[in-house]
């Protein structure tokens, strides 16, 4: 008897760390550049137990980094309320996403199946990158002056944002690249990926709640523990990477090269392990 509660106890504690190891990916993933929904899909290959639960999984962990959002640029997002023309860019940029993604919803929630096509993907996330970083500063000062970001900026932010629900494809390497590719600074296009993410997330949520399954109550733990590391995760990514970009968008090539060797090494090791 001992034996079996011994061997149920290691179990328990073996989905808490996966969970915890899930929720670390995930809030950080989700806002630097180098694709969360890849990252997850690759490494739910390798936590059985929790991958039989994976969109319950997702959204909690996605919650997590949602709350992690809403707590960092709460002033922001009070002064926005204030000013209700600052949403027009947010507005523009999550029309333009939902109009490209809806139609084609249940095609790319197949792609989710494929962690090999994550891998191939996160490549390509990487060369987005790279290109933003060799991007001319001058002329990013000289347009970023113009003020904030314009209708034309936001509707080519929401096409590439689009691209970031392929598995692999990371949202924020997309829209911070196609904003600075577009002519804003690194900084604000990494803040303004951020404060698009906060519709899109809860969006999503709110889509994908009537597919959620009931789950093990043994479950009930990890997911909690997930959630907070998530949570606790995504803030400091975001503070981390908002510093890191306050002054040049040149180490943004450090995330391509990143991806670049994280999609080899991914791949082989779903291929040969």
């Amino acid at each position: 008897m001992s034996s079996w509660f011994n061997a149920l106890a290691m179990f328990q504690v073996k989905i808490i760390l996966e969970a915890i190891f899930l929720g670390l990916i995930q809030g950080l993933t989700e806002f630097l550049p180098v694709s969360s929904s890849g990252h997850l899909v690759i490494a739910q290959h390798f936590c059985p137990e929790l991958a039989k639960y994976p969109l319950s999984l997702d959204v909690t962990l996605h919650l997590g980094t949602l709350l992690a959002l809403c707590v960092y640029f709460a002033k922001d997002l009070i002064q926005m309320l204030r000013k209700p023309r600052t949403w027009v860019p947010i507005i523009i940029t999550t029309l333009v996403t939902a109009a490209i993604v809806f139609p084609f919803k249940s095609i790319i929630e197949s792609t989710f199946n494929s962690p090999q096509l994550a891998c191939i993907m996160l490549f390509f996330t990487g060369v987005f990158l790279f290109l933003a970083a060799r991007e001319t500063e001058s002329k990013i000062s000289q347009m970023d002056n113009l003020g904030i970001v314009s209708p034309q900026k936001a509707f080519g932010i929401g096409v590439a944002q689009a691209l970031a629900v392929l598995p692999g494809i990371s949202r924020s390497g997309t829209t911070i690249s196609a904003g600075v590719l577009l002519g804003l600074k690194a900084e604000t296009a990494a803040r303004f990926s951020f404060l698009i993410a906060i519709p899109i997330i809860f969006g999503a949520g709110l889509l994908e709640l009537p597919k959620i399954t009931a789950f093990p109550s043994t479950l009930l733990l990890p997911y909690v523990l997930g959630f907070l590391t998530s949570f606790g995760a995504g803030l400091w990514a975001i503070k981390w990477l908002l510093k890191l970009l306050a002054n040049t968008q040149k180490s943004l090539k450090y995330f391509a090269y990143y991806c670049w060797v994280a999609s080899l090494v991914f791949f082989i090791l779903l291929t040969f392990a």
